[in-house]
């Protein structure tokens, strides 16, 4: 009877080895490149400023309504529209859906208001218009703010 042992010199097992090595590198390599993407996109979102998330969710917005049907019924419009707002507080008044919807955010801070404030008009394939009701600053006291989103 013959027995044939591989002990950990042969150059059998060290190929073997040097494929595991290998494998394991592009196995580890793609896991550690999207931890690291997704490491960069969470430090990003960190660092942006509440104006530039209030603009990002009211375009987004815009683009939802701009899809719509003109024939969609009000409650899914504002179901739609207020699944924009991840980040803030948000009612939405589609009464006068297809021509505007309304979007107000609530309870936000100084420093929100202050940023948001110069979100005065945002023009594109959908107009975005801040209400100012009777001249006065866009951001009320209690932190409210109101948009138009006219499609």
């Amino acid at each position: 009877m013959t027995f044939v042992s591989l002990n950990d010199s042969s150059v059998e097992v060290a190929s073997v080895k040097a494929v595991g090595r290998r494998a394991r590198a592009w196995i580890v390599a793609p896991a550690l490149a999207a931890l690291a993407l997704a490491g960069g996109y969470e430090a990003l979102s960190a660092l942006e400023t509440p104006g530039y998330v209030i603009r990002h969710e009211l375009v987004a917005a815009g683009a939802a309504v701009e899809r719509l049907p003109w024939s969609t019924p009000a409650a899914g419009v504002e179901q739609l529209v207020a699944q924009q707002f991840g980040r803030h507080r948000a009612t939405v008044d589609a009464r006068g859906f297809p021509v505007y919807v309304e979007v107000t955010l609530h309870a936000l801070g100084p420093l929100d208001c202050r940023d948001a404030a110069g979100l005065t008009r945002i023009e594109g394939r959908v107009v975005i218009v801040a209400e100012r009701r009777d001249g006065s600053d866009a951001c009320r006291e209690d932190g409210v703010m109101t948009w138009r989103i006219m499609p």
